[in-house]
């Protein structure tokens, strides 16, 4: 039957295909654009507050009021907050968009409001019509009405799983954010909380360095004024004004029964006035001052205008010197107290307990002056003899100070050992040198003239002999005391001239009986050093040991401690691939995958890769890289011909770890490239090899140049065996498995001949050259099975397997 002619409808409505077809392809186009710009514009917002972060070290509002700004924009969002989590409320600190919100603002963390649940559940929280959430959220219901707005998103901030405050999205209409909208806020609060944690850290550091340099002040304030405690309470005031962030601070001490102001910092001169009026006052006086130093505790107010605990009294004093907030730290001793340190804040806020701490050390150090003082002054009438004493004792506590300050650097302990036997030896130069056993090596030296520095300066280091202090102290391991250098024969007498010493001092620092430095004093003038002079210097020698041991035992320590981690990392990477091979008994990319990953996380490298060869063409097993577009250019030119020029093809050929430690370096222009294309600029290739055969490869890139350790290569060859041992897991494990295929079909075989035989035995007996035939052929082919199961039982069983590299696989 013939056709007639298609009818023009169907014509036309092709074409109305073709239209639609059309207008469908532009509205993906379109659609795939705006995702595009959607993208572009959130990594530029991403950008411009990871530039922000950077630029902002110290400073959190650039970062947060860059967040807000973003986050309200890329989310189409009426307005964005950021609250920060202070106790049991939420503080704004950054806000943008039209809605006015006071700056002081604050909110209750309740389950009742959006951003309070989004804190307690750790959790992003969408309403979508808060204002008819009267029941799930009352607060937050109230205020959506009262401010005109409907949606409302609250996403936590999460440092370490807790929550440290909020980002939150409003919109005056009912329009719940997108999936999308949500996890780029999430982002946000990501960025935050890292700006946050940036500032966090460097405030800190900041601090307690602002700390330990205040305690440290005051400590050289203490051991500069031996005899006036007035320097040190001057320093406290100070300190305790720039590293408390404090208003104004006052001292106050006791003589007898009496409180008189010792020092003051930063306070007004109406307060000064009124304490010029009110001291020095008797301590059983009813003042807030006396009623601490005799209570011996800790008076902390903050916000005194609206505090209950607060009394008239203090509000007044308050007013009068323009503060909000009020410490006072007792200094006591045992139990009596010797004074007061007050400090005063403009902010209601309470000082922080870091603050409070350092205000208590700034009390015992001021214990510690008065009472310094006091055994000086005690003492002063007594012979020269024991002030000697005193000295050598302070001098010896300031230099175990410093030991224990510094656990991982003698320098400061060598510097504060020249300072202390060059005072308290009453000598004119002093220095201190090291032995490593073969060389000695200037440490540090104290009052040595111009012309000295540069001597010493060229002449260390040198090999211990008779021609100086030092080099006898060395070779001797004894104390060295020479009347007058300039009569020694045996001494180089250009050190005598550069040092402009008469008489010298030289005690070694000994270890275990071993030399391991040297301290030497000389004069000016001819005058030998005194017994107790050269007991105290072989007591800083003994204090210089501990400090080099100290420093050794740590580094050590440290050393160890790395060495246990990166095993530990190491063993934790072995185990993760081993269980993998475990559970992949027939296909090895889950195992390529795994070993790639942990190679690139143990070795901090940038890109990573297993490759496979064949024999004759390299493939791609497994890549892990940050640029997507590279990893594709990359796979499309494998598999390959292992290139002799290049690294792989080098592992490959020359079957060895083969590494390039500057691959811009590198002669083959084809390795630059792919370098150059995923941004490292180091290599190394390390070959999988089976049976003394190259089957693979196993290749780490990282960003900075330079070699690799024998640690991190061993490490890759550790992973590169793991990676043959699955290989040989899924070879033997299919193997395993045409050997069972083997063995069920003889089985059906010898089945088959026993059915064979038993019906011939029931026939005639006069066929019995028959039945032997098949008898013979039976135990034939039961051997070769009993040869195929022995085969196999090898195969599996490691012990019996005859090759060591088998075992091992197996």
């Amino acid at each position: 039957m013939r056709r007639g002619p298609k009818p023009a409808k169907s014509r036309a409505e092709s074409k109305l295909s073709v239209t639609r077809r059309s207008k469908d392809d532009d509205a993906r186009i379109r659609d795939l654009e705006r995702q595009l710009a959607e993208a572009q514009e959130q990594q530029t917002a991403t950008s411009e507050i990871l530039r922000v972060i950077r630029s902002s070290p110290t400073d959190l509002q650039p970062v947060l009021d860059a967040v807000a700004k973003s986050a309200a924009r890329l989310c189409a969002s009426h307005d964005a907050s950021i609250f920060r989590l202070d106790g049991e409320v939420l503080r704004l600190v950054a806000h943008h968009g039209p809605v006015r919100v006071p700056p002081s603002f604050v909110m209750p963390a309740v389950r009742g409001l959006v951003g309070g649940r989004a804190v307690l559940d750790r959790q992003p929280i969408q309403v979508a019509d808060l204002q008819m959430q009267t029941e799930e959220f009352p607060e937050g219901s109230a205020i959506a009405r009262e401010h005109g707005f409907h949606t409302l998103l609250s996403v936590p901030l999460l440092r370490e799983g807790a929550a440290i405050g909020i980002i939150a999205l409003r919109r005056i209409e009912m329009q719940p954010f997108t999936e999308a909208q949500i996890a780029l806020l999430q982002t946000f609060a990501d960025q935050a909380v890292i700006a946050i944690e940036n500032v966090r850290l460097f405030n800190e550091t900041k601090e307690g360095l602002e700390r330990q340099t205040a305690t440290a002040d005051i400590l050289r304030v203490i051991g500069s004024s031996p005899t006036d405690v007035q320097p040190v309470f001057e320093a406290i005031a100070r300190s305790g004004v720039s590293v408390c962030a404090a208003l104004g601070c006052a001292v106050f001490a006791i003589e007898g029964d009496i409180i008189r102001l010792a020092a003051t910092h930063g306070v007004r001169a109406e307060r000064l006035e009124r304490f010029r009026q009110e001291y020095p006052a008797p301590l059983d006086t009813k003042i807030d001052t006396a009623q601490t130093i005799r209570e011996r505790r800790v008076f902390h107010l903050a916000d005194i205008e609206h505090n209950p605990n607060a009394t008239a009294s203090d509000v007044e004093n308050a007013r009068l010197a323009g503060y909000r907030t009020r410490l006072m730290i007792p200094m006591v001793r045992g139990d009596r107290a010797l004074g007061l340190i007050a400090v005063t804040r403009e902010a209601p806020t309470p000082f922080s307990d870091q603050q409070v701490a350092l205000l208590k050390t700034f009390a015992d150090q001021a214990v510690i002056a008065i009472e310094n003082v006091r055994l000086f002054k005690e003492l002063e009438g007594r012979n020269r003899e024991l002030t000697e004493a005193l000295e050598q004792q302070t001098a010896t506590s300031e230099i175990l100070g410093v030991i224990s300050s510094s656990p991982i650097d003698t320098q400061p302990v060598f510097d504060t050992i020249a300072r202390n036997a060059l005072r308290l030896c009453e000598g004119s130069s002093a220095i201190v040198s090291r032995y490593d056993g073969e060389l000695m090596h200037l440490a540090a030296h104290a009052h040595v003239t111009s012309e000295g520095v540069d001597h010493i300066v060229r002449t260390f280091p040198m090999r211990p002999s008779w021609t100086s202090m030092h080099g006898r102290a060395v070779l001797e391991g004894t104390v060295v005391h020479v009347r007058d250098v300039r009569a020694d024969l045996e001494y180089d007498q250009r050190i005598s001239q550069a040092l402009q010493n008469r008489s010298s001092l030289a005690v070694p620092m000994l270890r275990d009986g071993r030399p391991v430095g040297a301290i030497a004093i000389g004069r000016y003038e001819v005058r030998p050093f005194t017994d107790t002079q050269i007991a105290l210097l072989q007591t800083f020698a003994d204090q210089a040991v501990i400090a080099i041991e100290n420093v050794r035992l740590f580094k050590e320590l440290e050393a160890s401690n790395r060495e246990l981690t990166t095993a530990l990392d190491t063993q934790t990477a072995t185990s993760d691939i081993l269980r993998v091979i475990s559970r992949s008994p027939t296909d090895v990319t889950p195992v390529f995958d795994a070993i790639c990953r942990s190679a690139v996380r143990l070795l901090g490298a940038h890109q990573g890769g297993v490759f496979r060869f064949d024999g004759k063409l390299v493939h791609i097993a497994a890549l892990t890289s940050l640029n997507p577009e590279a990893e594709g250019r990359l796979r499309m030119r494998f598999p390959q011909a292992p290139n002799p020029h290049a690294g792989s093809g080098r592992a490959i050929v020359e079957k060895r770890v083969f590494q390039i430690p500057d691959t811009e370096e590198f002669p083959f222009e084809g390795q630059r490239a792919t370098a150059r294309d995923f941004g490292f600029r180091r290599s190394v290739w390390v070959p999988m090899i089976r049976e003394e055969q190259v089957i693979g490869v196993l290749s780490v890139n990282g960003r900075e140049p330079g070699p690799y350790s024998e640690r991190e290569i061993a490490l890759l060859q550790t992973f590169a065996d793991q990676a043959v041992i699955a290989l040989e897991n899924v070879r033997l494990f299919t193997e395993l498995q045409t050997s069972n295929r083997d063995l069920t079909t003889a089985l059906n075989t010898q089945t088959a001949t026993s059915d064979i035989l038993r019906v011939i035995s029931r026939s005639q007996t006069g066929r019995a050259t028959s039945v032997r035939r098949h008898r013979d052929q039976r135990r034939s082919l039961a051997r070769r099975v009993l040869r195929r199961v022995d085969a196999c039982r090898r195969r599996s069983d490691p012990a019996g397997c005859p090759h060591k590299h088998q075992r091992r696989v197996c």
